[in-house]
């Protein structure tokens, strides 16, 4: 457009190149105008995408805590079942 623009000034045809020249500022402020909203709908989708994140990874956190706090509870109690298991068979040996 610019090469045409350089034509029209050239063979003296300022109207057509005043046209042009508008067309192009229309065509340029357009263009910044979509940048600038999708840059803002990308900024504010990145903070959407950081805020699940991190309440993704408090999950998983709070998920591991239950499942070690589980954990040690079975090993306790089946540490238990095997020492009454022990202590049944040295009376059953006592008697």
């Amino acid at each position: 457009m610019e090469e045409l623009s350089q034509e029209y000034l050239s063979s003296k045809e300022k109207e057509k190149r005043k046209k042009l020249t508008s067309e192009m500022d229309r065509l340029e402020a357009e263009f910044l105008e979509a940048h600038d909203k999708a840059q803002e709908y990308l900024d504010n989708r990145k903070d959407e995408l950081s805020s699940l994140g991190t309440d993704a990874s408090e999950n998983t956190r709070r998920r591991r805590m239950k499942e070690s706090v589980v954990r040690k509870v079975w090993k306790s109690k089946l540490w238990r079942s095997k020492l009454s298991e022990k202590k049944i068979s040295l009376v059953k040996k006592k008697i």
